[in-house]
């Protein structure tokens, strides 16, 4: 019987780590935050848009995607000073940022 109950603890350890192994690949797939290294070079690129003063196509997490140069970044505070296309300032959340596209025209 103290054979069974080993072998039978033994059986549960590998269902439970295949399936944490699972969710957790589940878990990295299905996440929408993307990787440090990302993050460094999305960083860089909204600091040659500053310097550069394009137009570039911003795509931010609540919005599709808003039009216009990047102005400021306020490193201190995590934030970043659009001028839209239309005129409009807007101050954004560096985290909210996804994606940063130039504009080809």
């Amino acid at each position: 019987m103290f054979a069974s109950k080993k072998r039978s603890n033994r059986k549960w350890k590998q269902l439970t780590s295949r399936q944490h192994i699972l969710h957790l690949e589940h878990l990295y797939q299905s996440r929408e935050e993307t990787i440090v290294r990302d993050r460094l070079s999305l960083q860089h690129i909204m600091e040659r848009a500053v310097r550069t003063g394009q137009t570039v196509h911003v795509r931010l997490k609540q919005l599709d995607t808003v039009s216009g140069s990047i102005q400021a970044i306020f490193h201190d505070r995590g934030t970043i000073e659009l001028v839209t296309s239309t005129g409009m300032r807007r101050m954004v959340r560096a985290a909210d940022v996804i994606d940063i596209e130039w504009k080809t025209t």
